[in-house]
């Protein structure tokens, strides 16, 4: 993104992460058979130098989950979290006992991956609809090890093209059990522009 936003941008976006939480909610508790609750926590600007702080910082154990956008955009959208909470997603979609899976096997990004195409679905069908793009996600790639393995490789893609990035700091509520999750919108400066000003435009009118 060229420049952050004013209130105005920052409630629109707000918004669509409040209606991506709640189409969320109701997919993930339709495939798990348990009541989910996915809450928009906070909304946050940060540079691409601070996305491993998101997880507690560069040596976290975390899983990073990677979909390209398209839809007239150019850009990714990154579902980051640390290795414990993954883990107990896990557990989540395949219908265990919180706390079984150890460690993160084919079955378990399997898992993973089911539940991140949900959650990012959701939230790019917010964004497509209070802006009237369509915006598509792509296969995800996985990048697992600590935090700042993955938040290298992202410094790597997007260096020269990003001055900003948005996170929609996301909580999953089980049972009482608590899963964080940050959902990282990776646009270059001119596609955020675009994106943003199409959702200014159509949500004046």
């Amino acid at each position: 993104m060229g420049k952050k936003i004013d209130s105005f941008g920052v409630d629109i976006l707000k918004e669509a992460e409040n209606i991506g939480a709640g189409s969320a909610s109701t997919a993930l508790s339709n495939l798990t058979g348990k009541k989910i609750k996915v809450k928009a926590e906070d909304l946050k600007i940060i540079s691409l130098d601070n996305i491993y702080d998101l997880v507690g910082g560069p040596d976290v154990p975390s899983v990073g989950m990677i979909l390209g956008i398209s839809g007239g955009v150019d850009g990714s959208i990154l579902l980051f979290a640390s290795k414990k909470d993954s883990l107990a997603l896990s557990d989540i979609i395949q219908k265990e006992n919180l706390g079984d899976a150890a460690e993160l096997g084919s079955v378990d990004m399997d898992a993973i991956q089911e539940m991140g195409n949900i959650l990012v679905g959701a939230y790019l069908t917010a964004l497509s609809t209070l802006s009237g793009m369509n915006l598509i996600e792509s296969t995800p790639n996985f990048i697992t090890g600590k935090a700042k393995k993955i938040g290298n490789f992202i410094k790597k893609e997007y260096r020269d093209k990003i001055n900003y990035v948005y996170v929609f700091e996301t909580l999953l509520n089980i049972s009482g059990k608590k899963i964080e999750e940050k959902i990282v919108l990776l646009l270059t400066n001119d596609s955020f522009n675009k994106l943003f000003n199409t959702m200014i435009e159509k949500n004046l009118k």
